[in-house]
């Protein structure tokens, strides 16, 4: 008797189970949509559950413990190391000697354990691949001409040119810094000299100068004489004659027991003056030579 009491309760206890399950599902009814679950009011409050999205609780906690790439374990990030995943197993490439990372970039100073050089126009072994930029001399190949001062434009090896940079006749009279001079530079035509009664003889502009007096000269100026230029200062009368300058000519010029430069009267008379100068301020005046025709 107690044992058939028993086996009712028990029946009647899952009777009761089923029922309550079966309630407790009566709000997830028809096919529910992705990313759902069936769930009770998330205010906690009572009710019948009901499909709704997943939320981050709905999911487990992510594992603890840290990922292990071969028997090193990589939380986030190990420094100087890039996981790799090669067909599904892991491993991981390490930075060292020439290259260093740091993340996001990996950084070398180092190729095959030589250092780089600071410049590419200085690298001692491929120079012959820099295609711009300027290289130092010492990095130009044995037999390479420079193009430098006094020379301009020519062939050059390796492309270029290069030619003579040649004075002018100018620059020759000018005594001009870093010039060549061609030999029609050195025998120069005689240059004419405007006549004033104070007259100018720049010494920039001539090596042998003429002056054709209209009338007397009371002053002559020189400027620009240069040591070791020499040349002729020329005379002549005009078709009046009689025409005078400085006996001393110039302050500048010397000559042996003082300079008397008394010109020839007749017109058109010429007269030359022999020049050689020691310095700019010190010429040598050469004795006149008179009665030129």
């Amino acid at each position: 008797m107690v044992a058939l009491i028993v086996r009712a309760l028990l029946v009647l206890a899952a009777i009761v189970a089923w029922n309550d399950q079966a309630q407790a599902q009566a709000g997830c009814t028809g096919q529910p949509s992705a990313n759902t679950v069936c769930a009770g009011p998330s205010s906690g409050g009572t009710g019948l559950p009901s499909f709704r999205q997943l939320i981050g609780a709905d999911l487990p906690a992510l594992p603890a413990a840290s990922i292990a790439v071969n028997t090193t374990a990589i939380t986030g990030g190990t420094a100087g190391r890039l996981p790799y995943n090669n067909t599904g197993t892991f491993g991981e490439f390490t930075m060292g000697g020439d290259c260093t990372l740091a993340v996001p970039a990996i950084t070398c100073t180092k190729t095959g354990g030589a250092a780089f050089a600071a410049s590419a126009t200085t690298d001692a072994t491929n120079a012959s691949n820099v295609s711009s930029g300027t290289l130092a001399s010492a990095r130009l190949p044995t037999g390479m001409l420079i193009a430098s001062t006094g020379l301009t434009g020519g062939t050059l090896n390796w492309g270029g040119s290069v030619a003579a940079d040649i004075a002018t006749a100018v620059q020759f009279s000018g005594g001009t810094a870093n010039k060549l001079l061609a030999a029609d530079k050195v025998f120069t035509g005689e240059v004419t000299v405007t006549y004033g009664a104070t007259t100018t003889f720049d010494f920039n502009t001539f090596i042998n100068a003429a002056v054709t007096l209209t009338g007397n000269i009371t002053t002559v100026t020189a400027s620009n004489m240069k040591a070791g230029q020499a040349g002729t200062l020329r005379f002549i009368q005009d078709g009046t004659g009689s025409r005078t300058i400085p006996v001393t000519l110039n302050s500048n010029f010397k000559c042996a027991g003082g300079c008397n430069y008394v010109l020839s009267t007749a017109a058109n008379s010429v007269d030359v003056i022999p020049y050689f100068c020691v310095s700019p301020t010190y010429c040598i005046g050469g004795s006149i030579i008179k009665g030129l025709q």
